[in-house]
């Protein structure tokens, strides 16, 4: 089995720092892959109509 998840690209943690600092501690603590959303850029406070 492997796991994976998802990276915050989103609201006001999605920094360019938190993104890759993330992704390299992921890979040091051994998972197996990170994901990103299909909206990887969103304004912070963002709403939507659904």
């Amino acid at each position: 089995m492997k796991f994976g998840f998802c990276l915050p690209t989103f609201e006001a943690i999605a920094t360019t720092e938190t993104i890759t600092r993330t992704a390299v501690l992921a890979e040091e603590q051994g998972w197996d892959s990170v994901w990103v959303t299909d909206h990887v850029v969103m304004a912070a406070g963002q709403e939507h109509p659904y």
